[in-house]
């Protein structure tokens, strides 16, 4: 069973990562990868204000390491 993630004021700063080249650093994959990723309806990247890519790195990392 999953960690239930939880957010307040204080992690959220540690937590949120804004941008793909950010989250592209994170993973150690290319900016294009992250773009492709985001397009995977069960990757958590999204795209809030509809220009910037966001991911919380707990969430991320969840994904990446529950991939098959």
């Amino acid at each position: 069973m999953l960690d239930v993630i939880k957010i307040d004021d204080i992690n959220l700063r540690e937590e949120a990562l804004w941008g793909a080249k950010n989250i592209a650093k994170l993973a150690r994959v290319s900016p294009d990868l992250v773009y492709e990723w985001a397009k995977l309806p069960d990757c958590p990247i999204t795209q809030p204000d509809g220009i910037r890519y966001f991911v919380l790195k707990s969430a991320l990392v969840r994904w990446l390491t529950t991939k098959s």
